[in-house]
């Protein structure tokens, strides 16, 4: 079972926390971390979803002390994290829409 820990951030500059973020891969990796999805929520607004296999490497990375650091260095104000067992995923990238079938 996979599970993902939901980070929401609010930064001072999002391409600044882009650079950290992108540079903490290795940490991430360290700590069990198999991916990730980024969003733009709003101009100082990002969400983070960060896949572990457990909630315990989840919830490890997310109490980490090098975490908070680079978080400080990111510019991040404020930050939510919500850790959770991903119950299902499905793409509908090759369905047909059924508001638009004939």
């Amino acid at each position: 079972m996979t599970t993902s820990l939901l980070a929401r951030y609010r930064v001072r500059d999002i391409e600044a926390f882009r650079a950290v973020f992108d540079d903490f891969e290795g940490t991430r990796r360290a700590h069990g971390s198999t991916g990730h999805a980024l969003l733009v929520a709003g101009p100082h607004d990002v969400i983070a979803i960060i896949d572990f296999p457990d909630g315990d490497a989840a919830r490890g990375f997310a109490a980490a002390p090098e975490r908070a650091e680079a978080l400080d260095r990111a510019g991040v104000k404020e930050r939510q994290d919500v850790v959770g067992d991903l119950v299902e995923r499905v793409a509908y990238s090759n369905l047909r829409d059924p508001a638009t079938a004939g």
